[in-house]
């Protein structure tokens, strides 16, 4: 959270937070969690999440406040990375 705090005062334009979940790009690396995200959205910035993210978690995401989410493995991992991008977007062009 001081990070955040010290970004914005700093004249940070947006923030990432994570990672959020449990997540094979940092190994050993504690997950911070929603609250985490919830938190650091409040510091009044677009705050994109980072670490664990699939497209499934994307709602919960979404939730906190944050504006957006990053990922690697599930994109590059996917049969098709253009429909699992679409299935990211999703969370925050359809209704929830």
């Amino acid at each position: 959270m001081a990070e955040a705090g010290a970004a914005r005062e700093e004249g940070a334009d947006f923030l990432l937070a994570g990672p959020v979940y449990p997540t094979g790009s940092h190994p050993g690396r504690p997950a911070l969690g929603l609250g985490f995200l919830e938190e650091v959205a409040k510091q009044g910035l677009p705050v994109v999440a980072i670490g664990g993210i699939t497209a499934y978690r994307c709602p919960e995401i979404r939730d906190t406040g944050a504006w957006g989410a990053a990922a690697i493995s599930a994109l590059w991992g996917a049969p098709d990375p253009a429909a699992a991008a679409m299935a990211f977007l999703s969370a925050w062009t359809e209704p929830s």
